[in-house]
């Protein structure tokens, strides 16, 4: 993960709907720029922004208005944990239960762990990327346990 602080001098080309935008910062320009949740920054403002790789807008990871200690992800844990209902309700419940009876009780919990795995990094990676954003040194480049 590298955190970068960007301030957004100008902002233009600006598609609402899709969140879509360009910018310039400090003399450069960044066309096609997306954050999630359509979020589109006033000019002047300056964001702490997470990356996955430095400088590629496509693998942001959260980011957080300096003005606020408010952070937004990229991925919050709710979402994955919205979509792996679905996954454990259309075949977790039937391995869990094949395990159960093919394999006993450690066979299931094993199952189960496995199919939470997912959640649960994605948990931890998001609370390593909050710690970061509300750092005091947003220009610093941090490692998320993989």
């Amino acid at each position: 993960m590298h955190i970068e602080t960007v301030r957004f001098d100008e902002v233009f080309d600006v598609a609402a709907r899709g969140g879509d935008f360009s910018f310039r910062s400090a003399g450069k320009t960044q066309y096609g720029v997306k954050l999630q949740n359509n979020l589109i920054p006033e000019a002047g403002s300056t964001y702490a922004i997470a990356f996955g790789r430095p400088g590629q807008w496509d693998t942001v990871l959260g980011w957080r208005d300096l003005a606020s200690n408010d952070v937004r992800l990229a991925h919050p844990t709710w979402t994955l944990w919205l979509r792996m209902l679905g996954d454990i309700y259309l075949y977790g419940l039937a391995l869990f239960v094949v395990g159960l009876l093919l394999g006993g009780a450690w066979v299931a919990l094993a199952i189960a762990a496995v199919l939470l795995y997912p959640a649960l990094y994605q948990m931890r990676q998001n609370r390593a990327i909050r710690r970061a954003l509300l750092a005091d040194a947003p220009d610093a480049t941090l490692q998320v346990a993989r």
